[in-house]
């Protein structure tokens, strides 16, 4: 869970693009379902709560660590791009 000073309009969207590799083409405005393969084994799943100032990235598996990493760097990556937000 990131806890930010704000949640800018462009996170889920830039994290979404930035993910696209392991797109499930389930996505909706705040949030999205990726899967590490095609045979899904672990799945993430990124939700953004605005009014909360919640960025939240949940990964599910049998060994699901390795998986949420990547998508944590991704998603670390993503928020760098909007200076002045505090994590």
């Amino acid at each position: 869970k990131f806890e930010l000073s704000s949640v800018p309009a462009g996170i889920p969207t830039w994290f979404i693009a930035r993910s696209h590799r392991f797109t499930t083409h389930t996505h909706w405005r705040l949030g999205a379902l990726f899967a590490d393969s095609e045979e899904e084994q672990h799945l993430g799943l990124i939700e953004a709560y605005p009014h909360e100032k919640i960025v939240r990235l949940t990964v599910r598996g049998p060994a699901p660590h390795n998986f949420f990493t990547l998508l944590r760097d991704g998603l670390e990556l993503t928020l760098a791009r909007f200076p002045g937000l505090k994590v």
